[in-house]
């Protein structure tokens, strides 16, 4: 936003100058008493045209400076915009990773260990597992939902700063 502005001054001050180089235009008028031709009133009227021909090469450097600091101007806006787009697209690639990571938890490995912990629980009561065993699985469960809390943490987190980088 500061270079926007910062290059609209300059683009102003360019529309400035070229009005400056353009001609005057003027317009008079006069009343005069002539002693010397019998007294008689004396009416005139003069229309004259200034052209501004030395004027040139002093507005002709503030030109130049005005269009070299819009190129500058420029050239910093192209960078900052350079500079957003890739962390736009980091922030995008990670957001990507992080859904899958998301969805691989929710499709594929609590599925599992809910098969195994439900093997578990009807095995314990015969024998056929130890109570051991259901305890690892339950926590990995627990392991695995933290996990995965955390990671929805981090998304909203990645969706907040691509936010802030949109703006």
């Amino acid at each position: 936003m500061v270079l926007t502005a910062r290059a609209k001054a300059h683009h102003h001050a360019l529309e400035l100058e070229s009005f400056r180089t353009l001609p005057d235009f003027s317009l008079g008028g006069g009343w005069r008493f002539r002693t010397y031709d019998g007294g008689r009133d004396f009416f005139s009227l003069t229309v004259g045209v200034e052209l501004p021909v030395w004027s040139r090469s002093v507005y002709g450097s503030e030109t130049a400076a005005h269009r070299e600091h819009i190129a500058v101007i420029e050239q910093e806006r192209l960078a900052l915009v350079r500079e957003i787009q890739g962390r736009i697209s980091v922030l995008l690639r990670e957001i990507e990773m992080v859904d899958v990571e998301i969805e691989a938890i929710v499709e594929i490995e609590r599925p599992a260990l809910n098969e195994t912990l439900a093997v578990l629980r009807a095995e314990y009561p015969t024998g056929d597992s130890e109570f051991s065993d259901l305890l690892r699985t339950e926590l990995r469960l627990l392991e695995l939902d933290l996990r995965k809390i955390s990671l929805e943490t981090r998304r909203d987190q990645l969706h907040q700063e691509l936010r802030i980088e949109s703006l």
